[in-house]
Formats: structure tokens, sequence, C-alpha cells
């Protein structure tokens, strides 16, 4: 398996993954989520364009298999939080047809190399509930609930 930068020759197959993220969310959470286009021409490029931000792909026989979308948070000069950086996975993808192949595992480690480059002190995410799968996954690479953000229907 190969990790690299994505760059803008690969907005269509980001698209697809990032498609594929989003189509679990809409069918699990119609109340929250409408159908449309989850990710932007525009929204990749300027993500490509922040030093603040990566893409991070998995390739498999030249095939893109996954990527993670990370961002670096600064939490230095905060009155009341110690001066550090954080790196935040905003998207976390495997194409469904490469499940259980340990692309995941090797993804998300790469993922901490690249966080531990950044100088990061932790890295985090957020995981609907409802998205067992996702869960179960991040539970068995050592993630732990950080906090829990919770909801009334009204």
């Amino acid at each position: 398996m190969v990790f690299r930068d994505a760059n803008e020759n690969d907005f269509e197959r980001v698209h697809e993954l990032m498609y594929q993220i989003f189509k679990k969310h809409l069918l699990r959470r119609p109340d929250i989520y409408q159908d449309g286009d989850p990710y932007t021409l525009k929204q990749y490029a300027s993500t490509l364009n922040n030093e603040n931000e990566m893409i991070i792909l998995a390739e498999k026989d030249n095939v893109v298999v996954g990527l993670c979308h990370m961002s670096k948070k600064d939490h230095r000069n905060n009155p009341t939080l110690k001066n550090k950086y954080t790196v935040f996975i905003e998207d976390f993808c495997v194409d469904k047809d490469y499940y259980r192949q340990g692309i995941g595992r090797a993804l998300y480690n790469e993922a901490i190399r690249r966080a531990k480059m950044w100088n990061a002190s932790s890295l985090e995410l957020n995981v609907w509930e409802v998205n067992k799968e996702a869960r179960k996954f991040y539970d068995a690479v050592g993630l732990k609930v950080k906090s829990t953000h919770m909801e009334t229907k009204l």
C-alpha cells in the first residue's frame, strides 16, 4: 500500500469516496441530511491550498482505495486551554469494495504519523452513533471517547 497527498487530479475519486460517506449518513439520518453534492470542487481546491489541512490517499495497485482528510487546530494563546496543536479527522473513508483488508488501520496509522509531524498532542474525530461499523473500527484502533454530543428530537 502507498500513501500520498491528494492533488488536483484526484478530485473525481475523492468525490466518489466522500459520497460513500455522505450516503451512509443520508440513509441513517434523513432527519439531518438531504441529498445533494457533499463535496464540491471549490471545497476540494480550498483544502488543497490550505497549509493546515491535508488529504492523505491510500493506494492499492494504483487505485485510490481510501482517504483521510485532516485539519490542524491551533489552541495556542487561548486563555483557558493548554498551548498545543490538535489534529482533527474531518473525513475518513475506505472504499466499500476494499473493506476488511487492513486498509483502514494502515491509513489511520499514517494519519497518526502525519499528525505527529504537525507536532499535535492528539488526533481527534467525531463519529455518528448510527455508524456502528465506523465506531467499531475506531474502538479497535484505540480511540477513546473524549466527549459525548447528545440530542432530543423535537
